[in-house]
């Protein structure tokens, strides 16, 4: 099961969790696994390229990537975030919480 836990005070998002496997079918063919490592990477990629976000990453080849915001994020960067969600949230819907816990967490 993947677990995402994304962290907020006062409202705004201050990093992000994401660790295990889905385990919805065999490894390399498990497409809950790419789509949330999709939208997951994708937006910590965007955060870098697009809007330039100061951020600690840390990433594992054990499936674990540990991200915090070294700023209070603009609406820009909230907006990418709020993407991040709505994707892994309609892929807990479609797939189920057997694959995919999601949480959001106020500090």
């Amino acid at each position: 099961m993947i677990r995402v836990t994304v962290t907020k005070h006062h409202g705004s998002y201050t990093g992000l969790m994401c660790d295990g496997h889905a385990g919805f079918a065999e490894y390399g063919n498990d497409i809950v696994c790419a789509a949330c490592s999709m939208l997951v990477i994708n937006t910590i990629n965007a955060l870098d390229a697009i809007t330039h976000t100061r951020m600690e990453v840390v990433s594992e080849e054990s499936g674990h990537l540990e991200v915090t915001f070294l700023q209070e994020l603009n609406d820009r960067e909230m907006v990418l975030l709020d993407t991040m969600i709505l994707g892994l949230t309609q892929v807990r819907k479609e797939y189920g919480n057997s694959y995919l816990k999601f949480y959001i967490k106020e500090v």
